[in-house]
């Protein structure tokens, strides 16, 4: 699964890049037809852990998977965070993660006694899950003072976004594994469960964060 899934990012994604900057010569932008189409893809994955449908092994679907679950959001990335907000807005939503993911699990361990889901993620509690959303949205607060993007409520909305779907995130590369009869999703990051593992959240929800961008952002 780890072959194909490299192989079929780096040739889907790699021509794609030069495509992209083609149509925007003809004054074409193609970057919120593809965030939609993202968007509803990852919605169909957070569908699938709720109701617990399992995936197709097929060499096709796993490589097309591949391209809609990590290949397009870094291709959108490239596209549209990075040219248009520099490093500070990928700053912004790593920092908003890492609080609500350390929160999460030091008051889920500690507190946590209300199982979120427990069929994809034992470890998963309710107040966890309260407590992530509360660190993120102090987080969200703090970067209003430092970061030079948005007022104080594009902050606690993006916050609250970054969250939510990182946590659907996290559900979605659990429940694949699962599915997969997979402990890790790879071996670069020993311990740690794998890349995608460490990247997970935040490659999940990018597809949101830039549909909120281009609704909401000036």
């Amino acid at each position: 699964m780890g072959k194909i899934a490299l192989w079929s990012i780096s040739v889907l994604v790699g021509p794609a890049l030069p495509v992209l900057n083609y149509l925007e010569l003809f004054s074409f932008n193609p970057i919120l037809p593809l965030v939609i189409i993202s968007v509803l893809y990852h919605l169909y994955l957070g569908g699938r852990v709720i109701f617990d449908y399992q995936y197709s092994k097929s060499s096709f679907n796993i490589i097309f998977s591949c391209f809609l679950y990590i290949g397009l959001p870094l291709l959108l990335l490239n596209q549209l965070l990075v040219d248009k907000y520099d490093y500070i807005l990928i700053i912004n939503i790593l920092v908003v993660i890492w609080a609500s993911d350390t929160f999460a699990y030091l008051i889920g361990s500690t507190m946590g006694k209300t199982k979120l889901l427990s069929r994809v993620s034992p470890g998963k509690t309710v107040e966890g899950a309260i407590g992530g959303v509360v660190f993120s949205i102090i987080s969200g607060l703090i970067l209003y003072k430092y970061l030079p993007i948005g007022d104080i409520y594009f902050h606690l909305f993006l916050a609250v976004v970054i969250w939510f779907f990182g946590l659907l995130g996290d559900l979605v590369e659990s429940h694949l594994k699962r599915s997969y009869n997979l402990k890790d999703s790879g071996t670069i990051l020993p311990g740690h469960g794998g890349f995608l593992d460490r990247f997970d959240s935040f490659n999940y929800l990018l597809p949101f964060v830039m549909l909120y961008l281009l609704l909401f952002s000036n």
